[in-house]
């Protein structure tokens, strides 16, 4: 063995030994892994290239290599030839091109026996392809949903067949402006008044986010053009005026164009004497609009004091949650008043009564059902039965 192959071998810390033997009979080429691989020393790390041969023969001559596990772990190499002359084809790493490869030519380019099992077929290992974020989504994702009352896990499907109340608990889910008029008015058809009006910005208010980037926003999340949808249509055959606050906008906050659209959804009823409906569902008055908010509790409660001295009805359906300047103006100004169970209802949330007055409120504080048991509602309904509920009271007050 060649002084070479010595320094291998104790750079290596194996003792190499080296082997050349044929292949008895003709095998085929598409069957055996046509390559072999140069093995480099560099600063005693050893690395591996490929290179691609194809030489048809009916011997093939196999070379295999064993090197330490902490080095590279250990692989397996064929390389057909027709004879062994051929093997001058294939030059070392590192020598100049002519001559033929002996066998101790091959000892000495650190070739070695490899006492195992070796592949016929070699898998082509291919990176792992990430799927772009879009496509990053559970089958299941989505058609799911969690009670927030009873922790119940609710097939959505079903739930909405329900009208998205918990069959559980009876826990009333919020849902959207056009959600809600679909349920009010016959086969959920309605005709929307006032569309276009949008809010602007006067005061130029800007606090972690600008108010015109928070407008801009909520239109797009909602498909609305503001905080309430005012629309007529017909309940079990009555003609009916509806303003219905979406709470997906700014929290359904009250600013100036809410203000306005209600106020001219009270006018409507007025003009066309038709009774009205009003279902609140807010976080109280936009504060991005100050003192321009707060106006609209006196105008739209001036509206409504009109519409009493005309005799019209006019009922009050409070859902969750309805609260600050809504509470304290028409939501409960209603002939009617009447709320969804469970709602929060009230003008200061219950944390800041107890900061407040430094004691400890009840469980069902500020719940419609505290409230209707208190004096502050005449009834409190479930969503399968408003329909029907709103239909006989209507019926009721508009009766001679």
């Amino acid at each position: 063995m060649s002084n070479n192959l010595h320094r291998e071998s104790a750079a290596m810390e194996v003792k190499p030994e080296f082997i050349l033997r044929p292949l008895q009979g003709a095998i085929p080429t598409s069957t055996m892994c046509r390559e072999y691989w140069d093995i480099q020393n560099r600063e005693q790390r050893f690395r591996m290239r490929k290179r691609q041969l194809s030489r048809p023969g009916a011997n093939r001559w196999i070379f295999v290599l064993s090197i330490p596990r902490q080095v590279a772990g250990g692989t397996a190499c064929f390389c057909s030839q027709e004879s062994q002359d051929a093997l001058g084809r294939i030059r070392p790493q590192g020598q100049d091109s002519g001559g033929t490869l002996q066998p101790s030519d091959i000892a000495i380019n650190r070739f070695f026996l490899y006492h195992g099992t070796m592949a016929w077929f070699k898998k082509k290992n291919k990176p792992l392809e990430t799927p772009p974020d879009k496509d990053r989504k559970v089958k299941t994702e989505g058609l799911f949903i969690k009670c927030g009352y009873c922790g119940t896990v609710i097939w959505k499907k079903d739930l909405k067949d329900r009208l998205w109340v918990c069959e559980k608990c009876g826990y009333h889910f919020r849902i959207t402006a056009r959600e809600r008029l679909g349920l009010i008015f016959d086969e959920g058809r309605w005709e929307e008044f006032d569309p276009s009006l949008k809010s602007s910005d006067p005061l130029e208010f800007k606090d972690r986010k600008d108010y015109k980037s928070r407008l801009e926003a909520a239109m797009k999340s909602t498909g609305s053009s503001e905080g309430v949808i005012t629309a007529s249509g017909t309940l079990k055959g009555l003609e009916l005026v509806c303003a219905v606050m979406e709470y997906r906008f700014i929290g359904g906050s009250m600013g100036s164009v809410v203000g306005e659209k209600i106020t001219r959804a009270v006018e409507k009823s007025l003009e066309t004497r038709t009774p009205l409906l009003i279902v609140s569902s807010s976080g109280g008055a936009r504060m991005m609009e100050s003192f321009l908010s707060l106006m609209q509790m006196a105008k739209i409660s001036a509206a409504l004091a009109r519409l009493s001295a005309a005799g019209i009805p006019y009922i009050s359906l409070m859902t969750d949650p309805t609260t600050g300047g809504v509470t304290a103006s028409y939501a409960m100004l209603g002939d009617l008043n009447i709320a969804e169970p469970r709602a929060l209802i009230g003008f200061a949330g219950p944390r800041v009564i107890e900061q407040t007055i430094r004691q400890k409120l009840p469980e069902d504080f500020q719940r419609s059902e505290f409230l209707l048991e208190h004096g502050m509602l005449d009834a409190v309904v479930d969503r399968s039965e408003q329909r029907d509920f709103l239909y006989d009271w209507l019926r009721f007050m508009t009766s001679e």
